[in-house]
């Protein structure tokens, strides 16, 4: 650490002897020091200075709270001490420049050190820190394309979805652009479980009047074409057919013309595809396949409407069946309470009929 204030013969400035005023790199004008250490001496610590001329010289946080980290200290001229600069002061300027940065409240930092030359020879030291702080959150607004409130997901919603992401943006934070990126990831997931998967999003950072580094969010919100499915075509499946398949499906399939209210279906929606094909692994498990797996779909554009609003898309959804299985005999071990017979009639299974899991789990139940 620094030195701490030597107090030495000091040469008193009498109205009689004027040092010259000065102007700090801040641009800020000062007046001459009460007293001078004597010709020779070593350069002291005159003036320390935060510096906000990047941001119109305001703050929006108080000065005392960037004086709570920088540890450096000017020369108190009065008492006759004086901060010499040498290694250990900067240091210490080191460590500001550490503790400041840290505290996330800047997004510009540099320290500057000036010399001023006094009529006896002896220099002092102006060191400035200049500072630009991160942009502040004032407004938070969601709009869609039309510069209207968005309809489409409510607000309430969207908050919901953030606390269960741990995605705070709140108002008065500092801005973060990594924040801001999950935020419209979360919008477009929203927007995806309205049907609208090539939903636009983006935002557009604006200042607020009120002060400086004051900024209004806003997340614009497109609906995109929202994707109908037109067609839903299985690939690799050989012992069922596209048909019996696609009724399995709950939500990504063609909505019926008749009834399609009561079925679901039509709009395409990205989320709840992984519960459609969990159901169509399920029809082949009871039916003898335990291997069968679906993959991931793979869209393919068939054309847009008119208006533009809606685009109409084929799912082609690739199927893996594997080895159809029988059951063959079904034994139990490590039962010492129960004997093997009462446990082989929770279970109704006939040996050499398809393997069916929901057998195997009715039992277990």
């Amino acid at each position: 650490s620094a030195p701490p204030p030597a107090a030495v013969p000091a040469a008193q400035v009498s109205n009689d002897v004027q040092t010259p005023i000065t102007k700090t790199p801040c641009g800020s004008s000062v007046a001459a020091p009460f007293a001078l250490p004597p010709p020779g001496s070593p350069p002291f610590v005159w003036i320390l200075q935060p510096c906000f001329n990047s941001q119109g010289g305001f703050s929006t946080i108080e000065n005392e709270t960037y004086m709570y980290y920088i540890q450096l200290r000017t020369s108190q001229t009065r008492q006759n001490q004086f901060v010499w600069y040498d290694s250990a002061t900067e240091q210490m300027m080191l460590g500001d420049f550490k503790r400041l940065w840290a505290t996330n409240f800047l997004d510009d930092l540099s320290i500057e050190v000036t010399d001023y030359t006094f009529p006896n020879g002896t220099v002092g030291k102006i060191v400035t820190y200049h500072m630009e702080e991160r942009e502040r959150i004032k407004i938070v607004d969601y709009r869609d394309s039309d510069e209207k409130s968005i309809s489409i997901i409510k607000r309430s919603d969207i908050d919901d979805k953030l606390r269960e992401r741990t995605i705070e943006l709140r108002l008065d934070s500092f801005r973060d652009d990594g924040t801001i990126r999950r935020v419209e990831g979360v919008l477009r997931e929203l927007m995806a479980e309205k049907g609208f998967t090539n939903a636009e999003v983006s935002h557009r950072i604006t200042p607020v009047a009120g002060g400086p580094k004051l900024v209004n969010v806003t997340f614009v919100v497109g609906q995109g074409p929202k994707l109908k499915i037109r067609d839903v075509e299985f690939v690799g499946n050989e012992a069922f057919s596209d048909g019996k398949l696609q009724k399995r499906i709950k939500e990504n399939k063609p909505k019926n013309p008749f009834y399609g209210w009561i079925s679901g279906g039509g709009t395409y929606k990205e989320s709840e595809f992984e519960e459609d094909a969990a159901k169509v692994v399920e029809y082949y498990q009871n039916h003898g396949y335990p291997q069968a797996r679906v993959g991931q779909p793979d869209v393919k554009t068939l054309e847009d409407s008119k208006d533009g609003k809606s685009r109409y898309i084929q799912l082609r959804i690739p199927v893996t069946e594997g080895e159809r299985y029988k059951f063959g005999n079904l034994s139990f071990e490590g039962n010492k309470v129960v004997r093997s017979e009462g446990l082989r009639s929770l279970y109704k299974i006939v040996e050499d009929e398809w393997y069916s899991r929901k057998k195997l789990q009715d039992g277990n139940k």
